[in-house]
């Protein structure tokens, strides 16, 4: 296609045609919201430029579930912050608003490092919302209510703007291309499994089982974005989630079977059905087939074709299946949530006593920015990364604010000229918006600029009072850079070696207690889907994702073996001297972080005595004993 001479003059300046679109539909919306909330009488109307700012995505879907979670992030926020301030001013002053604050803040970072999509966001916003409310009037706690109400109204008349301008304006993409490549990774697998009954002598390859695992670690960060927008969006989302986890029942199958029994017809059959999963055969179709498939078969292999088949979406009126998929458990990163719940609430509380030591005007503004910054980039893998160039984007909202402030508006005679004389400063930052390489700073230069403008006649303040509210805000991402860097620096390689240090923990748990055999089912569902977390996190660390994929198969033969271990225990018939193998194996077991060597060695000697489970410890015997490099992870954390 031939380009226009104006989109050649668009691409010297740097602007993106598609992003430039977005930028500007969505300073559109902002100041029709800005418009509305005004003729509406509301006391903080830029509030609901904000909200537009916060709310528009290029996604139709994305919006409408965005939308809602900051609604109710926004409400829950507001109500709390009403309260706290109603209590502060009651009894205990300042000093109950600063621990008030940082306590919720620090339960809500902490809740949106637990949950996923939106939600996450959502309860950040209850964090930073509440905050917003009880300390931006702090000096008048007889108008905190209003101010609740006033930044609940605002923020819902800015939803409501962002999606009618957004369903209206933002152009349909197509179909995602996450269903075809779950699809043609089940042929894959499909294939693979056949193979491996056609030649059972024939290993797998390693490397291939890595980089299976690693693009379906990809395909796990998409689902939840793919499922926003609708309960049958979400649905559809459940499923391809129980796809991905049977795809890694199928690898870890390929990697661990040590026996298979050739079937040749078995092996045809199953390229039959891969080959109806690359050219998108109908679902029942293919899910018939491979139950039929799975009937021919016994033990694991099954339970890996009856998964691959259950986890296919299922129509109103077809029967319900014979067998229900595993449960699917998602793995929480509860170190992280306590992380990032202890960071941004000591943050808080330190700015706040610097607040109430020096009584500085400008202190809650200051907790407020820190408050934002020190939440929202929490579930980060890298904030120290991108902070540098928020903090550049608030400078430039701050320089925005002052202009129009000092500038523009004391030409203007009223709150209707002070309203239209901000107009042209969002719609600049619609445009860069589409600009290439300032589209990160641009939402916060946007963002803050707002923040500081208040349409209020006759114009309050002075310009070092002006300047003052200025600085207060850029100390936000620098408060918060000193914190990630010092209080529990987020990376991606720590939380891949938490995530290590959880793995080993739960096996050495269920060796060290009894039980383990009733919570099979919930370890072995849960530890598919940290498997691809602990893949994920290597390749973002740049660490080994084959050796993060061997490590994590081994704990699974290893929690295997322990149940082995508690069932044999359990025989009426066992000797005592075989007793006294398979305790000291248990005990090993539970240490398994610190000495994998005596492990592996006291399994062995627990195989020697032979029985049908000998082979499942001998290879986890193996499996532990090559993955001694990785749980090195362990004593590293431990030291």
């Amino acid at each position: 296609m031939t380009a226009t001479p104006a989109s050649r003059v668009a691409a010297r300046l740097g602007l993106d045609r598609d992003r430039l679109g977005y930028g500007l539909r969505t300073a559109a919306a902002a100041s029709l919201a800005l418009i509305v909330a005004w003729l509406l009488g509301l006391q903080h109307p830029q509030w609901a430029g904000m909200t537009v700012w916060a709310a528009s995505q290029p996604v139709r879907a994305h919006l409408i579930e965005k939308s809602l979670f900051r609604a109710c992030g926004t409400i829950v926020g507001a109500i709390y912050g009403v309260l706290l301030a109603a209590l502060a001013a009651h009894w205990g002053g300042p000093a109950v608003l600063v621990i008030g604050v940082a306590l919720w803040l620090g339960l809500c970072a902490a809740a949106g490092n637990l949950l996923r999509g939106f939600a996450s966001y959502g309860a950040l916003l209850a964090g930073y919302s509440a905050a917003m409310v009880a300390l931006l009037d702090s000096g008048n706690p007889d108008a905190v209510t209003g101010l609740g109400i006033d930044r609940t109204a605002t923020v819902l008349v800015g939803v409501g703007v962002a999606l009618i301008v957004g369903l209206a304006l933002t152009p349909q993409v197509a179909e995602a291309d996450l269903p075809r490549r779950l699809r043609l990774a089940s042929a894959d697998l499909i294939r693979a499994v056949a193979l491996r009954l056609r030649s059972p002598d024939t290993p797998t390859d390693p490397t291939a089982v890595g980089r299976v695992l690693r693009d379906l670690a990809r395909l796990d960060d998409e689902i939840d974005g793919e499922g926003a927008g609708s309960l049958a969006a979400r649905r559809e989302a459940r499923h391809r989630r129980q796809t991905v986890m049977a795809q890694v029942s199928a690898i870890i199958w390929l990697r661990t079977s040590s026996s298979v029994a050739a079937d040749p017809d078995l092996a045809d059959t199953l390229d039959a059905i891969a080959a109806s999963f690359a050219a998108n055969d109908p679902v029942p179709e293919r899910r018939v087939a491979l139950a039929r498939a799975a009937r021919r078969t016994s033990g694991e292999l099954r339970r890996v074709l009856t998964g691959l088949g259950s986890a296919l979406p299922r129509t109103a009126s077809e029967p319900a299946p014979d067998r229900r998929p595993e449960p699917l458990l998602l793995h929480r990163d509860w170190i992280a949530a306590r992380e990032a719940g202890v960071r941004s609430a000591g943050t808080l509380l330190l700015i706040g006593l610097v607040w109430i030591l020096t009584g500085w005007s400008a202190g809650p503004l200051m907790m407020l920015g820190a408050a934002i910054m020190t939440s929202v980039f929490s579930t980060m893998d890298a904030p120290l990364a991108i902070l540098p160039k928020v903090a550049v984007g608030q400078v430039m909202g701050v320089a925005a604010a002052l202009a129009c402030r000092w500038l523009v508006w004391p030409h203007m005679g009223s709150e209707l000229g002070l309203v239209l004389s901000l107009l042209p400063f969002i719609l600049a930052g619609g445009i860069l918006t589409g600009h290439r390489n300032l589209q990160v700073q641009s939402f916060d230069c946007n963002m803050v600029m707002l923040l500081l403008l208040q349409p209020l006649w006759p114009l309050p303040g002075s310009p070092e009072q002006s300047i003052v509210s200025g600085l207060a805000v850029i100390s936000g991402p620098l408060i918060a850079m000193l914190a990630f860097r010092y209080v529990h620096p987020p990376s991606a390689a720590r939380r891949h070696d938490a995530l290590v240090r959880t793995l080993v923990g739960e096996v050495e748990t269920m060796a060290s207690r009894p039980g383990a055999r009733v919570r099979a089912v919930i370890w072995r569902a849960r530890l598919h889907h940290r498997l691809l977390r602990l893949v994920r996190w290597s390749e973002r660390a740049g660490l080994d994702t084959d050796e993060a994929a061997a490590g994590g198969i081994a704990l699974l033969r290893l929690g295997q073996a322990v149940i082995g271990l508690e069932a044999r225990l359990a025989e009426p018939d066992l000797s005592l001297s075989a007793r006294h193998d398979i305790i000291l194996a248990l005990a090993r077991s539970s240490r398994v972080g610190a000495e994998p060597e005596r492990a592996a060695d006291a399994l062995e000697l627990v195989a020697n005595l032979g029985g049908r489970r000998a082979r499942l410890f001998l290879s986890a015997a193996e499996a532990v004993r090559g993955a001694a490099g990785f749980l090195a992870t362990t004593r590293a954390g431990a030291a």
